[in-house]
């Protein structure tokens, strides 16, 4: 029914171009130090969709 009133998103599920957002805030929970906020981001490699890093960093004020 989507695909019927909206051209763009019956053009997205026709081609599923779809995946995991590519940066985001991640919070994990420490048994010490409590909550823990990190911000991350991944990339994939062109010739390779099997070769993915992914490099977070902490986010004080996410």
């Amino acid at each position: 029914q989507r695909r019927k009133r909206c051209p763009e998103f019956s053009e997205w599920w026709t081609s599923h171009d779809v995946g995991a957002p590519l940066s985001s805030v991640k919070t994990l929970t420490h048994s010490v130090r409590g909550e823990l906020k990190f911000k991350f981001a991944t990339f994939q490699a062109n010739d390779n969709p099997a070769l993915k890093l992914a490099i977070y960093a902490r986010a004080d004020d996410a």
